[in-house]
């Protein structure tokens, strides 16, 4: 079938009058931008073409709902990329529900107004994808979201907003009330600042040690630092080089109380 067949092929197996399916077919063309391939063959089309094809074939019914499992996964990053910008378009134009099935974060977080994150089968936090990014539930959601420093520690005493928690001997101060003495700590690696001078701040947790390794991530680097708890940060690529640390340097990291996220145990899904 032709692209306006498979398009209209739902319509008429509904049972919908030849004129209707016409002026519908007409309509979702246009508005995926496929009325230039109306008359091509499937086999003469790119992958991300063919998702769109396939996109239009829905849309044709007119649903509350549509149903994304994985859809950018087969396709190339170009191709991906087109998709994603057409996916966030029609919701925003058709105010229609989609639920978008995904292992890839960065797609989720920027096509979605709501993330739930799933573990065995079950929904273990949904939250807006800013809120849940800032506000991880448990450990398990924290390692999901790329909270690379997780420490288990101690609550050794609350001040007014703040928990101190001991981890390994270092104290880190935390926003927000802990109940439990035992509990875990997870910071971003993005939310630590390097330095090779001193640091000195009543605001901020400080710790210094050395670097023991770095990874080019192409816009940022992460670099892994021996301190009293061995910790990742996160820096821009034009600051580490103006930085310029190699193995060895003694540096010194600071981040703040609110940037330290007390999370509860994981419990493991059963």
């Amino acid at each position: 079938m032709r692209v306006r067949q498979n398009v209209e092929f739902g319509l008429k197996m509904r049972g919908v009058a030849e004129n209707e399916r016409r002026k519908t077919v007409d309509r979702v063309l246009m508005l995926m931008g496929l009325t230039g391939l109306a008359d091509k063959s499937p086999m003469t089309l790119s992958g991300g073409e063919k998702q769109k094809v396939a996109l239009a074939r829905v849309l044709a019914f007119e649903p509350r709902v549509i149903l994304l499992d994985e859809p950018l996964s087969s396709i190339d990053e170009e191709s991906s990329r087109a998709t994603k910008v057409e996916l966030k378009r029609i919701h925003h134009e058709l105010k229609v529900t989609v639920v978008h099935v995904t292992h890839n974060q960065m797609e989720a977080f920027s096509l979605a107004e709501r993330v739930a994150v799933m573990n065995c089968g079950q929904i273990v936090q949904v939250d807006e994808a800013r809120s849940l990014l800032s506000s991880p539930a448990d450990e398990f959601v924290a390692k999901f979201l790329g909270y690379e420093n997780i420490f288990e520690g101690k609550l050794v005493k609350q001040d007014g907003r703040l928990s101190f928690v001991e981890i390994d001997g270092f104290v880190i101060r935390a926003v927000g009330n802990q109940k439990d003495d035992d509990c875990i700590v997870a910071i971003r690696p993005e939310d630590i600042s390097l330095s090779v001078k001193p640091v000195f701040s009543s605001y901020m947790n400080v710790l210094s040690g050395s670097v023991t390794d770095y990874t080019d991530m192409g816009p940022i680097v992460t670099v892994s630092v021996d301190s009293p708890i061995r910790v990742k940060a996160a820096v821009n690529k034009g600051s580490f080089l103006e930085l310029n640390p190699d193995r060895g340097t003694k540096v010194w990291l600071s981040f703040k109380p609110e940037n330290v996220k007390i999370l509860k145990k994981h419990q493991a899904a059963k």
